[in-house]
């Protein structure tokens, strides 16, 4: 009598020990992440969307607390969009896609999110990749935000440590920083007019350069920019992909523009192209799958290579090394050019490739659409231009290549 009892005792424990662990095991949010909401993330996209086609902040009222790192987000959306205003850059259409959200915490998650817009003023559809929303949520209400991976989220927040503000901006003396920063966009504008008001031609342009940039078998400029297009938004899996990938990129769209590639090729011979270093310069200026050369990948590099080679390879006119980028007139860039910037004239720190240019007498900044990598889009030079005060450029002649 004593035995059964003690095992219906046994089992009773048992049982009970079971349902308690199953109970700790199902609740534990380590275990099973909740699920976001998706409604939530749908408001602040579309918010965000608003925010970007029409200066539109009251999509987001609802959604934030009053908080300083609020307001802060809140003076970007602003700077931004006067950003826009000022240097005629906006945008008539504007998309996005939600490519992934991760839970990091109860309190925080991340959209990962793919933007599509079209120019108000120049007739291309431009593209950003792999920008990512940091969101820390209280009782279904934003308490922070920020925007990963956008450079104009950065250069915002660089601008305004340059002015030597703190980051809480609820202070009486912070009020100051939006118009502080929307004027120097201003005097940005100011002296990219009055340097698009020149029309002196570049002195060390010569009949043989613009022969060269005419002959499309030596270096085909619109074949270069066809390259950038298709490969802007998603990168050629048969390169290899750097972590800074701005100049690997560039260094494809120049391969490409010296006949390595073509738009009627098929992947398979574009493959044995690369693997045999076709338009390439074996110990020199190479890719492949699993690497490249410096002067391929790296920014300065590619600028000491290219603009001193004398040599089988690519062969470049270098212009305003050291230069604030107004010693480059739009009127004197086009399709095919590689620009590099830097925020202090002596270390470059990004390439991106020219793929389009409005023609005429008198461009402007805001007419140039340039494509890159780190993150991957395509942008106008005046929206580069918010993050660096120098520039220089490249323009490609005929080169020798063994194959």
């Amino acid at each position: 009598m004593k035995n059964k009892v003690m095992k219906k005792w046994n089992w009773s424990i048992l049982t009970f020990g079971v349902l308690c662990w199953l109970w700790v095991f199902c609740s534990s949010d380590t275990i099973f992440a909740k699920t976001p909401d998706t409604q939530f993330q749908n408001d602040v996209m579309n918010a965000y969307a608003d925010a970007m086609l029409e200066g539109e902040m009251r999509g987001f009222e609802s959604l934030m607390s009053e908080t300083s790192e609020n307001e802060l987000f809140f003076k970007y959306l602003q700077w931004r969009y006067a950003a826009m205003e000022i240097l005629e850059d906006g945008y008539d259409a504007y998309s996005y896609e939600i490519t992934d959200v991760t839970n990091v915490s109860d309190t925080e998650i991340k959209i990962e999110f793919n933007e599509y817009f079209h120019y108000a003023n120049i007739d291309f559809q431009g593209f950003s990749m792999g920008l990512v929303l940091d969101i820390k949520v209280d009782e279904g209400c934003i308490q922070s935000i920020s925007v990963q991976n956008d450079d104009c989220f950065d250069a915002f927040m660089n601008n305004l440590s340059f002015k030597g503000r703190s980051a809480g901006i609820e202070k009486e003396e912070d009020q100051i920083d939006l118009q502080m920063l929307i004027e120097d966009i201003r005097i940005l504008k100011s002296e990219m007019d009055s340097v698009c008001s020149s029309q002196t031609a570049r002195l060390e342009q010569d009949e043989t350069e613009n022969w060269a940039r005419a002959t499309a078998y030596s270096y085909s400029a619109s074949r270069g920019a066809e390259y950038a297009k298709k490969y802007a938004k998603d990168a050629n899996s048969s390169f290899y992909a750097a972590s800074a990938d701005c100049t690997n990129f560039v260094s494809q769209c120049i391969w490409a523009a010296y006949g390595g590639w073509n738009s009627s090729m098929s992947t398979t011979k574009m493959t044995s192209n690369i693997s045999n270093k076709v338009r390439m310069v074996s110990g020199s200026w190479y890719a492949g799958s699993g690497g490249g050369s410096s002067n391929w990948e790296s920014v300065n590099n590619l600028w000491s290579y290219a603009t001193s080679n004398s040599g089988n390879g690519p062969k470049a006119k270098g212009y305003n090394n050291g230069g604030k980028y107004t010693g480059i007139q739009p009127i004197d860039i086009s399709v095919g050019d590689v620009l590099q910037v830097s925020g202090n004239g002596k270390s470059y720190t990004h390439s991106v490739y020219v793929i389009g240019t409005p023609g005429g007498s008198n461009p402007s900044y805001g007419e140039i659409v340039v494509a890159q990598h780190s993150s991957n889009k395509t942008r106008t030079l005046s929206n580069l231009l918010l993050s660096y005060n120098y520039m220089r450029q490249m323009r490609f002649q005929s080169g020798k290549f063994a194959s």
